[in-house]
């Protein structure tokens, strides 16, 4: 029975021993992400302007990204912005034709960012925005659902959709976005 005890505490000793400390430093996540890709307008909006382009900017501390380490903290405030532009389509209006103007539109948003796993995330925020419409400018509310999947550890495929209300009588304008997302 000696042996045994003595035999099992040399091996113990040995694998303690026998372990490395890691020089990789954990990733605890990136705290800026950059998105690009395509707007595409839903509904009525669909009828009078054609997909556009989108840029936006989001910014939460070390939530972005694949991250390597357990991180309890599933919900975190994210803030951010951005803009996109959508062209107007043509159409013949009593035999004349018709061309829609472009629509610029510009927000600002915060809100929260939900982790639930080490390879997603989902946006849900909110703010105050500029619509630029045929020289107009009106201010706007935004809203704005939008889901990351990570190929990699830094970048992202991320859809969602967003409405834009005019702070007049007009109806809301929808639009699904399809963007390529760079954790930095």
């Amino acid at each position: 029975m000696k042996i045994l005890s003595l035999l099992f505490l040399l091996l113990m000793q040995l694998k303690i021993k026998g372990q490395e400390a890691s020089d990789k430093k954990a990733n605890p996540g990136k705290d800026n992400l950059v998105s690009v890709g395509a707007a595409i307008p839903l509904g009525n909006f669909s009828s009078t302007h054609l997909p556009g382009i989108g840029i936006e900017y989001a910014k939460s501390k070390n939530r972005f990204g694949i991250l390597s380490i357990a991180d309890k903290r599933k919900i975190a405030f994210v803030y951010g912005g951005g803009a996109a532009i959508y062209i107007g389509k043509k159409e013949t209006v009593s035999l004349y034709p018709y061309k829609y103007p472009v629509y610029i539109f510009i927000k600002t948003t915060a809100g929260v960012f939900y982790k639930p796993g080490s390879k997603s995330g989902f946006t849900f925020a909110a703010g105050p925005a500029i619509g630029i419409y045929n020289g107009n400018t009106q201010f706007n509310l935004t809203t704005k659902l939008d889901g990351s999947y990570y190929v990699n550890e830094k970048l992202a495929i991320t859809p969602g959709i967003f409405l834009m209300k005019e702070m007049t009588v007009a109806d809301p304008l929808i639009a699904f976005s399809l963007k390529a997302s760079l954790a930095l």
